[in-house]
C-alpha cells in the first residue's frame, strides 16, 4: 500500500471542489498531512482510499467555512470576467465542463462514482450522508447531464 497511489484521484477531486490548481495542490497536501498525522487508518488497507477522500472533503469544508466567515466581514472586490476561449471543445471537454457546472451535491457524487469508481456506500461515507441521498443525487445529476446533452 502506497499512499501516493491515490494522489491523482485526490487532486482531480480537489480541482472539482476548488476550481483552482493552486488551492487543489494545497488541499491535497493538507489531506496527506492530516492523514499521516492521525495515522488512524494506516492498517485498514481496504478503506485507505475512501478515508483519504473523506479527509480531503472535510478539510475543504473547514477551509470553506473559515473563508466564508472571514469574507462575511470583508468588502467585496470586483474582478474582471475570464477571457473567452475561441478553441473548439471536444465532446469530452464539454461533458467535463457540464459536470463542473453542476451544483456541488450533484458534482461530487458524479465525480466520486463515475471517475473514482467508489461504491454508493463509500460515497456516503466520504460525504457523511445516507446512501439513499447518494442514490438520489446521482440520479438527479445524471438526469441533468442527459438534459444538457440532449440525450
Amino acid at each position: 500500500m502506497n499512499l501516493l497511489d491515490y494522489i491523482d484521484g485526490l487532486y482531480g477531486y480537489a480541482i472539482s471542489l476548488t476550481h483552482s490548481p493552486t488551492e487543489a495542490d494545497d488541499l491535497v497536501q493538507k489531506t496527506y498531512d492530516h492523514a499521516l498525522g492521525t495515522k488512524r487508518y494506516l492498517g485498514l488497507e481496504q478503506n485507505v482510499r475512501c478515508e483519504l477522500f473523506r479527509i480531503l472533503r472535510t478539510v475543504w469544508c473547514a477551509q470553506l467555512h473559515q473563508r466564508l466567515s472571514t469574507e462575511a466581514n470583508a468588502v467585496p472586490i470586483q474582478t474582471p470576467g475570464s477571457p473567452h476561449s475561441y478553441e473548439v471543445e471536444t465532446e469530452e471537454e464539454s461533458v467535463r465542463k457540464m459536470i463542473l457546472e453542476l451544483p456541488l451535491e450533484f458534482r461530487e457524487v458524479i465525480l466520486l462514482r463515475e471517475f473514482e469508481e467508489f461504491s454508493y456506500q463509500e460515497i456516503a461515507t466520504i460525504l457523511g450522508c445516507p446512501t439513499n441521498t447518494v442514490t438520489s443525487h446521482l440520479a438527479r445529476a445524471r438526469a441533468t447531464l442527459r438534459l444538457a446533452l440532449g440525450v
